[in-house]
């Protein structure tokens, strides 16, 4: 699961801040871990039609599309939308008339199937699976912006993404959803009430705290129900409904050479870990050095050397692996995840390449500047556009992209009430 981002334009991204940072005050603890089985509560989801115009399921066909002439639907998200199997879930911010933030699940066709309405304290939102069902992440609290009233209380919630149902919730947590993943609390430079960077992990199938390895051990990372804890140098990673240890870093398998490797760490600050992979940053006589590991099985899948600023996405349906920006942002490598063997290497001859996207084995991003669409089984290039590259795609086909300057100006009839700053097509 992945945590909101900021907003897209500056008086946004403030206004991001001073919310979040309202959600995010201290709670009443319930129990020992600082979260609990309440909470503030919200209110039921409802159903809610209007901010877009049905349209018939896309029809079949493997080509992508990176640009059409006319859109599907316009997209009513005020911010980059998150797949939930074949649905996308998003963010509404409140209008001048409105008093309530939305968060919306949004069909195939670009019906919006349902809305719920929170604070909006509580910007931070994301995707989850409980069980096999992909699951809405939805904080609530009691802050009061118009007031000027921080949170005394905040919780966090479940929905169903194909039809709104709670899935679990509200459970009381330390503050707003930090992440990666269903990791809540304050940040951890700060000081609020007297506590600094408490952060919990709840589980992924019930919402329950997921109670630390060892005393003092910090959430690091949690995704589908795995997560990883991080000690006095070492990390340990955990099934987050049964409690049972995956993995230890002392037992994981390293590239032949390394040797030294006394301290491991989350290399945090990048965008190196993504979905199930996780980018581990080791340290010791033998100097410094990076790699990723499958999250749940700590299987080794790259060694990436002194690498430390670079990107990685995974696209689960093609097993592969993407790493973008090595060697001085000139090469991208893709892996085989269930093997960890190098499927190509992409050095820039024809223009950097930078992978942002990867989904049913179609990687999505920017060759130079131009948006392109790559075999992920080859790195060739199966595609070209103009404009914007793709920043979401659901299991369904529908891409979704940042609207031209000059889409962005009036809604049409026919999107008439939603927020014009996304486009979506659909694959061919």
């Amino acid at each position: 699961m992945r945590h909101a981002a900021s907003g897209r334009l500056p008086a946004l991204v403030l206004g991001v801040g001073l919310l979040v940072g309202a959600c995010g005050a201290p709670v009443e603890d319930t129990t020992a871990s600082g979260a609990g089985d309440s909470g503030p509560a919200l209110p039921e989801p409802r159903l809610d039609t209007s901010t877009s115009a049905p349209l018939p399921p896309p029809g079949g066909g493997e080509a992508p599309v990176l640009a059409q002439p006319e859109a599907a639907w316009k997209a009513p998200f005020d911010d980059v939308p998150y797949p939930a199997g074949d649905n996308l879930v998003g963010i509404r911010f409140p209008a001048d008339d409105e008093s309530e933030l939305g968060i919306v699940g949004v069909a195939p066709s670009g019906e919006t199937r349902w809305t719920v309405w929170t604070n909006p304290s509580c910007v931070g939102y994301g995707v989850t699976e409980v069980g096999d069902r992909p699951g809405a992440v939805v904080l609530a609290s009691d802050a009061d912006n118009r007031d000027g009233e921080i949170a005394t209380k905040t919780s966090a919630n479940v929905y169903d993404t194909a039809d709104g149902s709670r899935l679990w919730g509200p459970t009381s947590v330390p503050g707003p959803l930090q992440g990666p993943g269903l990791i809540f609390g304050r940040v951890a430079n700060s000081v609020v009430g007297g506590e600094s960077g408490k952060r919990v992990m709840l589980a992924a199938d019930t919402g329950k705290p997921v109670e630390p390895p060892v005393d003092g051990a910090v959430a690091l990372y949690e995704h589908h129900g795995a997560g990883l804890f991080g000690h006095d140098g070492k990390l340990t990673a955990l099934d987050t409904g049964s409690g049972d240890t995956l993995w230890r870093s002392s037992e994981l398998e390293l590239p032949s050479g390394w040797s030294g490797t006394d301290r491991v760490e989350l290399l945090e600050g990048t965008q190196g870990s993504d979905e199930g992979v996780v980018a581990l940053r080791w340290s010791g006589d033998g100097g410094e050095r990076t790699s990723l590991h499958d999250l749940r099985t700590g299987e080794l899948l790259a060694a990436l050397g002194d690498e430390t600023e670079f990107r990685s996405v995974v696209d689960p349906d093609s097993g592969t692996l993407v790493v973008s920006g090595l060697d001085g942002y000139r090469v991208t490598r893709a892996f085989d995840l269930r093997t960890a063997e190098s499927r190509w290497t992409d050095d820039g001859a024809d223009g950097l390449l930078d992978v942002t996207l990867a989904e049913s084995g179609v990687g999505y991003g920017t060759r130079s500047g131009t948006p392109v669409a790559v075999d992920l089984r080859t790195g060739l290039t199966i595609d070209r556009g103009e404009g914007s590259a793709p920043v979401a795609a659901s299991d369904a086909g529908v891409l979704i992209t940042p609207a031209p300057r000059s889409e962005n100006a009036e809604p049409t009839d026919r999107t008439a009430g939603a927020t014009p700053g996304y486009l979506a097509h659909h694959r061919r």
